[in-house]
C-alpha cells in the first residue's frame, strides 16, 4: 500500500508544482498561496485555521508518500464551541445509513450526530454539516429527515458524490451497519475543502460514450485526499466507492425506510372500526418503486368512522418524498446506453368493501375472477 501510494504521489507533486507557479507561488514553499487546501471551510465558526500541507518532494523525485498533516488552530476549537453550544429546540436525523460522528452547527448550536444519526438544530435556522473543515453539500433547511439528496438541495450528481464521499469515509468500510465518520479523520480533514458539485467533481476522460455523450472519472486530487482520510479509518487507506455502489446502497436504505413507513399506514388503517358499509373507503399507497413496470400500488381498507386519516396522509406523503428521490436518483445512476422494456399481464379482481362482525372493513369473496 506504502508503495502505491509513493508512486501516486510523483504524479500529484508535479500537479501540485504546476498549480503552484500557475499561482506566482514556488514549488517548495509550502505556505504559497497556491495550496490546495487554502479555501478551508469555516466548519468551526470563528477558528482560523493554517491550510493543511502535503508532504513530500516537490519536484516529484521523492518516494515518500504524499500526506496530510493536521493543521494547528488558532480559535476556538470544535471541542470548546461544543461547551458552549446553545440548547436545540428540535432533533432530526441523517440517514445514509444512519451516519453518526458527523459535525454540524445550527445558529449558535454545534453538535455530533450519535449512532443513530440524530443531530439537534434551533427552529429558524439553517443547519450545516462537516468532516473536519470540509462541509459536507450546502446549509439547508433541517428536516426530520436529511439525506444526501437534501444537502444537494436536490442536484442527483451531487448528492451521489456525498454518498460516495460518506459511505467511503465510514471506519469499518460496512455501511450497512451505519456509517461512522471517527474523530481521526476530523483531525486529519481541517483545513480542507472539498466541491461537491457536478462542475467541480467531475473531469471528462477521453473515451466516448457510443450517443455522443462523455463519461466522467472523479479528479486525482479528490481521489487523493479520499485515500489520505480514510487512512485514518479503521479499515484502512482506500479510494472511493463507485457511484453504482453509492445508489445501491442508498437504494436499500430508503426502501427499508418506505417500507416501514407503509406497514405503518397500513397499522393506522387497520386500527379504525365501522359501524355500516358506507364508513369503509380505500387509501391508496404508491408504488415503491414507480420505474418498474410490474410493480403495483398497495390499497388499504380504512373506516372514515374513526381512522386517523391525518396521520395516514402524513405518513404516505414522508414515503412519497423517499419514493420520489429514489426514483430521481435511479433515473440519473443507470447507465445511459441502457433501454429497457418489460410487458406485465395482471388479472382484475372486482370486489366490495364492507363492514364486518368485528367492526373492521374488509374485502368480500371477488365477485368476478
Amino acid at each position: 500500500m506504502i508503495r502505491e501510494r509513493s508512486v501516486r504521489s510523483v504524479g500529484i507533486s508535479l500537479l501540485l508544482t504546476a498549480m503552484l507557479a500557475s499561482c506566482g507561488g514556488s514549488g517548495g514553499d509550502n505556505n504559497s498561496s497556491g495550496s490546495a487546501a487554502s479555501g478551508s471551510v469555516d466548519a468551526n465558526a470563528g477558528r482560523e485555521s493554517t491550510p493543511t500541507t502535503p508532504t513530500g518532494s516537490d519536484d516529484g523525485s521523492s518516494g515518500d508518500p504524499i500526506v496530510l498533516e493536521p493543521i494547528q488552530p488558532t480559535g476556538p476549537t470544535f471541542d470548546e464551541l461544543l461547551a458552549t453550544s446553545a440548547e436545540p429546540n428540535a432533533f432530526g436525523t441523517v440517514l445514509d445509513s444512519a451516519v453518526s460522528g458527523l459535525r454540524y452547527k445550527s445558529g449558535d448550536h454545534y453538535g455530533i450526530t450519535d449512532s443513530d444519526g440524530t443531530f439537534g438544530y434551533i427552529e429558524g435556522e439553517t443547519v450545516e454539516f462537516f468532516i473536519g473543515d470540509i462541509t459536507i453539500g450546502a446549509p439547508i433547511p433541517p428536516a426530520a429527515r436529511i439525506t444526501p439528496y437534501e444537502m444537494a438541495r436536490g442536484d442527483e450528481q451531487t448528492a451521489l458524490n456525498i454518498a460516495s464521499f460518506l459511505q467511503t469515509l465510514d471506519n469499518d468500510a460496512d455501511s450497512d451497519n451505519g456509517i461512522q465518520i471517527n474523530d481521526a479523520v476530523h483531525t486529519l480533514a481541517a483545513g480542507a475543502a472539498v466541491d461537491f458539485s457536478s462542475a467541480g467533481w467531475l473531469t471528462p476522460v477521453l473515451e466516448i460514450y457510443l450517443d455522443g455523450s462523455p463519461p466522467h472519472s472523479r479528479r486525482p486530487d479528490i481521489d487523493l485526499l479520499v485515500f489520505e482520510l480514510t487512512s485514518a479509518t479503521e479499515a484502512g487507506a482506500r479510494y472511493m466507492v463507485s457511484e453504482d455502489t453509492a445508489y445501491a446502497h442508498l437504494y436499500f436504505t430508503f426502501h427499508d425506510v418506505i417500507r416501514t413507513l407503509g406497514s405503518d399506514v397500513k397499522s393506522v388503517a387497520e386500527a379504525s372500526t365501522c359501524q355500516v358499509d358506507s364508513h369503509c373507503k380505500r387509501f391508496q399507497l404508491s408504488n415503491p418503486t414507480p420505474y418498474y413496470a410490474c410493480t403495483h400500488s398497495t390499497s388499504l381498507l380504512y373506516s372514515e368512522y374513526d381512522a386517523d386519516i391525518e396521520t395516514m396522509g402524513r405518513l404516505a406523503v414522508d414515503r412519497d418524498s423517499l419514493i420520489d428521490i429514489t426514483g430521481n436518483l435511479y433515473y440519473f445512476a443507470r447507465d445511459p446506453n441502457w433501454r429497457e422494456s418489460s410487458l406485465c399481464i395482471t388479472r382484475v379482481t372486482l370486489s366490495r368493501d364492507i363492514c364486518g362482525e368485528s367492526n373492521h372493513c374488509e374485502v368480500t369473496t371477488s365477485l368476478w375472477d
